[in-house]
């Protein structure tokens, strides 16, 4: 009994696992790659090769453009405002060559150049400007005070410049002078000209709306004669 029982679920349990659907089809048989699939090599060169050009021609633009060393004389008198004198051909052990522009050749000692002063205007970040004008001995007070306001704002009118001081500091031998200072923030040689020349127009045009006059060298002489003294003023 427990026999045929047994026979029976078993063959129940064959019929069940013949009537399961399965959800996997063969859709192309798998093939053994003939090369790997990473690394590309030729990818990877030629990308190397790329960036290496690349960054070769950037490095080149980049050190072309911090480069601030001088290569000509156009370049030196264009970024110095400076003339050039003559040119360095040679710089030996003892004495160093230059060229002058008139043609002959100039020989230095190199313990004349070493124990000279050297200016680096290169190394200029701002320039101080002192300059001195004077006015008549008829000028008023009032109008001495009105001075340095003038000057100052003739200075302050102009761009990169920093206005310092100005005062009535000397008793001349014809005129009243003031001295004056300020700041060029720049420095260029023709800025500095091109500023020098709107603050000399600017205080030109103020001395003139307020009726100061410049002085100029003058000399006064004293004649005596038997009606009395008479005075007459010549130019020198």
């Amino acid at each position: 009994m427990l026999y045929d029982t047994l026979q029976t679920n078993i063959k129940k349990e064959n019929i069940t696992e013949q009537t399961q659907t399965v959800n996997i089809w063969v859709i192309e048989n798998a093939e053994l790659p003939t090369f790997p699939s990473k690394p590309n090599k030729k990818r990877t060169l030629m990308l190397a090769m790329l960036l290496g050009l690349f960054g070769g021609v950037g490095l080149a633009f980049l050190i072309e453009y911090l480069d601030n060393t001088v290569k000509s004389e156009a370049e030196l008198e264009k970024r110095f405002s400076k003339t050039v004198l003559g040119s360095v051909e040679k710089i030996g052990l003892k004495t160093t060559r230059l060229r002058s522009l008139s043609g002959e050749q100039l020989v230095f000692s190199n313990t004349d150049l070493l124990n000279s002063r050297v200016r680096n205007f290169g190394r200029m970040f701002e320039r101080r400007v002192v300059f001195m004008l004077g006015v008549t001995y008829q000028t008023p007070r009032d109008k001495l005070r009105l001075i340095p306001r003038i000057i100052r704002e003739a200075v302050e009118a102009q761009q990169n410049t920093r206005f310092d001081r100005s005062h009535f500091n000397q008793y001349g031998d014809f005129s009243l002078n003031f001295e004056s200072v300020y700041y060029v923030l720049s420095r260029d040689y023709n800025q500095y000209m091109d500023i020098q020349q709107s603050i000399y127009l600017a205080i030109h045009e103020g001395f003139e709306a307020e009726g100061i006059e410049f002085a100029y060298p003058t000399q006064t002489l004293f004649l005596e004669h038997p009606g009395g003294v008479k005075t007459a003023s010549a130019d020198e």
